[in-house]
């Protein structure tokens, strides 16, 4: 299974958002507005590739989605 295909496994279920980062999903919904706003704020974001300035092209699977990013952030926290 692909990289990004376990972090969407993990953003899909409940249970398994939980047992990763220890948040329930309205937390995380919570979180996510407010990294994107920072992200958005800085104006760099050669990491992501949904939306945004520096977003790249849709097919470069070395890119991020920023919900990836913050999953990540939250596990490796």
């Amino acid at each position: 299974m692909h990289a990004l295909a376990l972090l969407n496994a993990v953003l899909a279920s409940d249970k398994h958002l939980r047992s990763c980062t220890g948040l329930m999903r309205k937390h995380f919904d919570y979180l996510l507005p407010p990294f994107i706003g920072e992200i958005e704020r800085r104006k760099k974001t050669p990491l992501f590739r949904d939306g945004g300035p520096g977003a790249s092209d849709p097919s470069n699977k070395c890119k991020l989605e920023r919900k990836h990013a913050l999953l990540l952030a939250l596990m490796r926290y």
